[in-house]
């Protein structure tokens, strides 16, 4: 999308940028899922059994997205071309990083 060389310089500097960006993105999930489980849980506000419960769903839905990401990802890659897939895989991440934290952030 943006016409980058192909370039190892290039490939590590967007690794390194991913990397910053994942840590940005799932650090504030944990208190949004930490008050909506007191919402619907109000029984575990003071009980040290919400950060097991909280870990809990986390680490679910970190491995359904390991194991559908794969998948996903390798249909991208053979439908759209590995370039093509990339790019559209980084322009939804960030459009939803975008509206996530205009609409939903605090």
């Amino acid at each position: 999308m943006l016409n980058f060389k192909d370039s190892p310089m290039y490939i590590f500097c967007g690794l390194n940028v991913l990397g910053l960006a994942s840590a940005a993105i799932t650090i504030p999930v944990l208190p949004e899922m930490l008050d909506q489980l007191v919402k619907q849980y109000p029984v575990l506000k003071d009980s040290p059994e919400l950060n097991d419960v909280t870990a809990g769903y986390f680490n679910g839905c970190l491995g359904l997205g390991e194991a559908i990401g794969p998948i996903l990802s390798s249909l991208l890659m053979s439908g759209m071309g590995f370039r093509s897939a990339c790019d559209g895989l980084a322009l939804f991440i960030f459009v939803y990083t975008l509206l996530f934290f205009l609409f939903n952030g605090r």
